[in-house]
This record gives structure tokens, C-alpha cells and sequence, in this order.
């Protein structure tokens, strides 16, 4: 029996969805693609996962791709009628420096300034 303390939680993203999937360090790549096509309704061949900038294979288990709690694992499709697969859809976050009084931060993303009406 699977111990969910043993587990870790994955988000695979596409384009603007996210889906949320619990893991266990034994289970293959093969077994999230199973579960991403039922979640889909899309048959796994059709579908890559990404992690970083290594497609993830189907006997790799989730220990051995090192996916850890709370990593972003991307979802391309094949394009139709071709051999490829999408490019990822992957928006860049720029740090943004923000000054407060002498301290000086640094954010993840874009920082909106503008006071409060």
C-alpha cells in the first residue's frame, strides 16, 4: 500500500491550464502520462512531458527524473499532421527591484506601483 506521506504533489502546465497531480517516488512517467490522458481525453502518444529541458520517458520513475514536490512538469502536443511537438508555453518572470525607505528586494515577476485610489 502506497503511503500518501510518501507522496508529492506536480503541476503540469499547458498553455493557460494547470493541472495538479499526486505522485509517488516509485511510479513511472508512463503512469502520470496515464493519468494526464484520462484527465485530457487525449491518447499519450499525442502528448510530450517536460521537465526543465528534458523530455520525460515513459520507464523513468519520478524518483530517477528527480521531480520533486511542487515542480512544473510542461505538456506539449504533437502538431497535427506532423512529426514534432509544440514548443512549451512558457512565460518568463523578470525579478523586478523594488526600493522601500534603505532596503532594497528582490520579487519574482512584475511589480505594479501605482497607489491605491
Amino acid at each position: 500500500m502506497l503511503d500518501p506521506l510518501d507522496s508529492i504533489h506536480i503541476k503540469v502546465k499547458r498553455k493557460h491550464r494547470t493541472m495538479f497531480l499526486l505522485c509517488y517516488p516509485d511510479e513511472t512517467v508512463g503512469t502520470i502520462r496515464d493519468k494526464i490522458s484520462a484527465m485530457t481525453g487525449r491518447d499519450g502518444a499525442q502528448f510530450r512531458l517536460l521537465h526543465g529541458k528534458l523530455t520525460l520517458t515513459d520507464e523513468v520513475t519520478v524518483k530517477a527524473a528527480k521531480l520533486q514536490n511542487g515542480d512544473v512538469v510542461h505538456l506539449v502536443y504533437k502538431i497535427e499532421g506532423k512529426e514534432e511537438f509544440e514548443q512549451p508555453d512558457v512565460t518568463s518572470l523578470q525579478p523586478a527591484t523594488v526600493t522601500d525607505g534603505s532596503a532594497q528586494t528582490m520579487l519574482g515577476g512584475t511589480l505594479d506601483q501605482t497607489a491605491p485610489k
